[in-house]
């Protein structure tokens, strides 16, 4: 016999139900207790509760630089900075630097600057690696990684073109060649840099000058940098030859408004030209205005003042193309003033 307050569980055993309920609770919270710890849980709790009973510390490495060349003479400077959990600067005494990764003379710096714990030099080992040094204090442990590089000039890049003497009539010619993968080529145009172009996956590069050169003749001559700073000698300049044409002015859709116009009030100038034009001025009682071009459709406008007298003014323009080249347009209209 049983009480009806039993629940049968196996065949000839009961359990009440009040003590079933609280088996399957216990039973709830073992399984959440256990998937918590499972999931980090524990080392939350266990940072909790230290935090209650320890003092907390922050610590910091850097390094003056990411890289340094295989030479055996080359620096870095390692700045360590802990703090309490104040923020007060704590003595770099008790701080213990090595090396994790790679070799190379460690030494404390001997004027360590007064906003940091402690300060050390890496000197570059004579091999190319990958060093890393780490930086211990009351178990927390931060590490710097500097990449250790053979400072060997990369490769002359060569160029496909432009070829030598070659006569080209834009002001922002295309050039390509080939460069060390990993590089980038840079462009000099009469000694000066001009543009630097990506080297692909292939060794190859090709694209406009970044900075439109004038006509004439001009000596071009390409090297090699690295990701590390290092350029490659210069390859053989060649010499080319700008023949840009002059920008052309659209006279017939040329429009004054209005015109006549009244003496001191607001005229409009409007001046249609060729693709090649890089800005338009207009030149009125001896006076230089710049004109815009506003929706980038060479049409090169302006809200200007009249005259205060009455009488005709003549206007002239000077138009400039893309590599800075000008001509002067004289007396190419008139704007009367009443």
């Amino acid at each position: 016999m049983h009480d009806e307050d039993e629940e049968k569980v196996t065949p000839g055993f009961y359990v009440s139900r009040p003590l079933l309920g609280l088996g399957l609770v216990i039973l709830i919270v073992t399984v959440g207790v256990v998937s918590f710890i499972q999931a980090g849980g524990r080392q939350a709790i266990t940072k909790s509760w230290l935090g209650w009973f320890l003092p907390s510390f922050s610590l910091e490495i850097k390094s003056s630089t990411p890289y340094l060349p295989a030479d055996g003479n080359s620096i870095a400077t390692i700045d360590i900075t802990a703090l309490d959990k104040h923020g007060k600067l704590i003595d770099g005494s008790d701080i213990q630097v090595g090396f994790e990764q790679g070799q190379g003379d460690l030494t404390n710096s001997a004027n360590t600057p007064t906003n940091l714990s402690k300060q050390v030099i890496l000197r570059a080992p004579a091999q190319p690696q990958i060093v890393t040094i780490r930086a211990i204090f009351n178990g927390i442990r931060e590490t710097v990684t500097i990449e250790v590089f053979d400072p060997a000039p990369p490769a002359i890049p060569a160029l496909k073109a432009p070829a030598d003497k070659a006569v080209i009539t834009t002001a922002t010619p295309n050039l390509s060649g080939q460069g060390p993968v990993g590089t980038q080529v840079e462009a000099y145009i009469d000694d000066q840099q001009n543009t630097t172009f990506k080297v692909d996956d292939s060794g190859n590069f090709a694209g406009p000058l970044e900075q439109a050169i004038k006509r004439g003749q001009h000596s071009l001559k390409l090297m090699s940098i690295n990701k590390y700073g290092i350029r490659s000698g210069a390859s053989s300049p060649i010499t080319i030859e700008v023949r840009t044409p002059d920008p052309e002015i659209d006279l017939a859709n040329l429009r004054l408004k209005p015109n006549p116009a009244k003496a001191g009030e607001v005229f409009y100038i409007f001046v249609p030209v060729s693709s090649n034009t890089q800005s338009v001025k207009l030149i009125i009682e001896n006076t230089p205005h710049l004109l815009y071009d506003r929706n980038k459709s060479s049409i090169y406008s302006a809200a200007l003042r009249a005259p205060t007298s009455p009488g005709l003014y003549p206007i002239s323009l000077i138009v400039t193309n893309q590599g800075g080249d000008s001509v002067l347009a004289e007396n190419i209209a008139s704007l009367r003033v009443n």
